[in-house]
């Protein structure tokens, strides 16, 4: 399993990160040191705060989120993460919206730009 990197656009002082405070973010920008990360172990929300489940692997552009026994796994792009807490990934959708997006499916990714979609 890999962690993904993500650059913080989040201003705050250091006082207000060392509290867990909110940290946005721009996953279309290069990771920096210290930036915050998504790791196997994290807990995802919605903004509306409905619990999603936990990260469970990273992988290319996208996360793996087990949702438990009964639910399929989802399968968010990164470009989809609104803001990384301590511990925690909130998703740019609400709990309704969740359920109208295509995370159902594992996305097709290429290993090498020369090759075609494959499912990993």
């Amino acid at each position: 399993m890999r962690e993904h990197d993500v650059r913080s656009t989040w201003e705050g002082n250091a006082t207000d990160r060392e509290r867990g405070g909110s940290i946005p973010v721009d996953a279309g920008r290069a990771p920096t040191p210290g930036t915050p990360t998504v790791q196997p172990g994290y807990g995802v929300y919605t903004l509306d705060s409905v619990g999603l489940g936990e990260v469970s692997d990273t992988t290319g552009d996208y996360f793996t989120v087990k949702q438990g026994l009964l639910r399929p796994d989802l399968y968010i792009p990164f470009e989809d993460v609104r803001d990384i807490r301590p511990d925690t990934v909130y998703v740019n959708a609400t709990k309704d919206e969740v359920e109208l997006k295509n995370w159902q499916e594992q996305p097709l990714h290429r290993e090498h730009p020369s090759a075609g979609p494959t499912r990993p």
